[in-house]
């Protein structure tokens, strides 16, 4: 790097620091006065002063991704129009340098900049979304209030509950509806108790668990419908010990010892249900005269399939602690010969919504915390209330570091010109770069499609940005 090249890099490094400190330390003293009654609250002044520092300690990453894009522009103006005062471009022009070869510098560096606060905004920033939430007096707004979850997407799912519990991340009463592509109703899940969320692991995926739940289907009914207390199916006690049997028959064991009792045996697929058997262990006990046969599941599993749109998926899974066949016949409830009853039974419907994803919807500025791989999973899960606004910001991220380099190839001509002096150079380049400015949030904040909204302004004032820095004389 020649010497020049450093001169004019220390030169613009050391206004984007004073521009990015005068700006964040504008913001922070402007927030600090209005909401100053808000840390009152804390109690006493040390707990003021460390809530003071703990609120704008991290919400100086949001800051810096708000304004380190602007910083680096105004900085770059401001340091070549300090060489230009001071008639350091002119003793370049009369060595022979063109004016383009002193910009350079100064544009790269701005990218690379640039890149530092994309860098925040997909990195810094979503780590510590949780304490971004928190409000001035040290409370969460999203954790401390209960509030509803009204008819949220989660891909064919749509989930509803009255009362979402964000300390305990639980729902009272959810309903799970599922539809097919033609919005048309195929299935669902309702509890009477509560549902909680269980994060994925190497063996299931995420998804909720629902208390004292039933499962309905619109498409194709049932001769009952399975719950949590009782799994109705085709297949009864005969059908399980001829299904350990078989296996016993296969490896070439004992079938009376199996019979008695079996370490797992081979799923059991009941077409009348769309259902799958499976169980950790099965024991059968034959009748004697002290006491009737008993048979019983260990960790047993009922999955049940439903077709959607021409692809199978899980509709849910009713698992339980013990399962118990009964052969007694009550008409006046089921009308049913025989079913398991379930000890310890819980639906769980699997699911990529997580409570987290919930919460952070409680805020305003919820989906500014969130990176973008965060925001395209929420748009693929389809829980998001306004698709257009996530879309929206999704595109932003995209176009606002090619904007700033736009601001900056607007307004460099009118400070490199030399055929007016610095002080109506800098006023035409602020009324340039004005306009710009207010045009991208012109086009953000009417009714254009996402993707025009965020790129119009690159398409309309980034061929004349070029067309302006070639045309200076050099």
């Amino acid at each position: 790097m020649r010497t020049l090249d450093r001169y004019i890099l220390r030169s613009f490094l050391s206004s984007v620091v004073m521009w990015l400190v005068s700006l964040v330390a504008l913001r922070v003293l402007g927030d600090l006065f209005a909401n100053m009654d808000e840390f009152a609250e804390r109690g006493d002044l040390w707990a003021i002063l460390g809530g003071i520092g703990e609120y704008y300690g991290y919400h100086s990453l949001e800051y810096f991704a708000q304004m380190g894009g602007v910083a680096i522009v105004l900085s770059a103006v401001f340091a070549v129009a300090r060489m230009n005062h001071t008639n350091e471009l002119t003793a370049m022009l009369a060595s022979g340098m063109s004016l383009h070869r002193v910009v350079w510098p100064i544009v790269v560096s701005a990218m690379l900049l640039g890149g530092l606060v994309v860098l925040d905004q997909e990195v810094f920033v979503p780590a510590v979304a949780e304490k971004l939430v928190l409000q001035r007096d040290g409370s969460d707004e999203g954790r401390s209030t209960i509030f509803g979850v009204p008819l949220v997407k989660d891909e064919s799912r749509i989930w509803y509950s009255a009362w979402f519990d964000p300390q305990t991340n639980r729902m009272e009463n959810p309903l799970v509806l599922m539809r097919n592509k033609d919005y048309v109703l195929v299935a669902a899940a309702h509890s009477r108790g509560w549902g909680h969320h269980r994060p994925q692991t190497e063996d299931a995926p995420a998804g909720w668990v629902l208390d004292n739940a039933r499962l309905a289907r619109q498409t194709r009914t049932w001769p009952s419908l399975p719950s949590t207390q009782k799994i109705f199916t085709a297949y009864g006690r005969e059908a399980f010990i001829e299904v350990i049997k078989q296996d016993a028959a296969d490896a070439g064991l004992a079938v009376p010892e199996v019979v008695r009792k079996a370490k797992g045996f081979s799923a059991i697929d009941d077409e009348t249900y769309n259902m799958v058997i499976e169980a950790q262990r099965l024991d059968i006990y034959e009748s004697t005269a002290d006491k009737p046969g008993l048979c019983t599941l260990t960790n047993p599993t009922f999955t049940y399939h439903i077709d959607m749109d021409g692809r199978e998926e899980v509709l849910g899974v009713i698992e339980a602690d013990t399962a118990v066949w009964v052969d007694e016949v009550d008409d006046e409830v089921d009308n049913v010969n025989a079913h398991w009853k379930l000890i310890g039974g819980r639906l769980f419907c699997p699911s990529k919504l997580e409570p987290e994803d919930l919460i952070m919807q409680q805020s305003d500025s919820w989906s500014e915390y969130l990176s973008s791989s965060q925001l395209r999973r929420m748009l693929d899960g389809g829980w998001v209330a306004d698709k257009a606004a996530i879309e929206l910001t999704m595109h932003i991220r995209v176009a606002e570091p090619i904007n700033n380099v736009v601001m900056l190839l607007l307004g460099l001509p009118f400070i490199l010109s030399r055929e007016r002096n610095v002080k109506v150079s800098f006023g035409l380049c602020v009324l340039v770069v004005g306009t710009f400015f207010a045009f991208v949030y012109i086009c953000r904040f009417t009714a254009m499609p996402p993707f025009w909204g965020a790129f119009l302004p690159i398409l309309l004032f980034g061929p004349v940005s070029l067309v302006m820095l070639d045309g200076v004389k050099t």
